[in-house]
C-alpha cells in the first residue's frame, strides 16, 4: 500500500484502506442480513400457505367423507325401504291369491 512512501503517510493509507475493507465488508453483512431476514419472510409465508391449503384440504377430505357416509346411510333407508315394498308385494300377491281361491270356491258352490 506504500508505493514507495514510508511512515506516518504509508500508515494513513493503509488504515484508509482497512477502513475501507471493513465498511464494505459491514455493507455487506447488512445487504445480506437484510436478504436473510426477507428471506426469512418468505419462507414464513410459504409455510403458512402449505398449511392453509394442508387444512384446507384435512376439511374437503372430511367433508367427502360426511357427504360419502350420509350418501351411505341414503342407499341403507332405500334398501329397507325396498325390502320393505317388496315384503308388501308378497303379501298383497298372498291375499290376491287367497281371494282368487275363495272367488273359485263360490262360483263352483254357485
Amino acid at each position: 500500500a506504500s508505493r514507495g512512501v514510508d511512515g506516518p503517510a504509508a500508515e494513513l493509507a493503509e488504515l484508509a484502506e482497512a477502513r475501507k475493507s471493513v465498511a464494505e465488508l459491514t455493507s455487506r453483512r447488512v445487504d445480506d442480513a437484510a436478504l436473510a431476514s426477507e428471506l426469512e419472510s418468505e419462507l414464513a409465508a410459504a409455510r403458512k400457505s402449505i398449511a392453509d391449503l394442508t387444512l384446507r384440504r384435512v376439511d374437503d377430505a372430511k367433508a367427502q367423507a360426511e357427504g360419502r357416509r350420509r350418501d351411505a346411510e341414503c342407499v341403507r333407508a332405500l334398501e329397507r325401504r325396498c325390502a320393505e315394498l317388496e315384503r308388501d308385494a308378497k303379501d298383497a300377491e298372498a291375499r290376491a291369491e287367497s281371494l282368487r281361491a275363495v272367488a273359485d270356491q263360490k262360483r263352483r258352490l254357485s
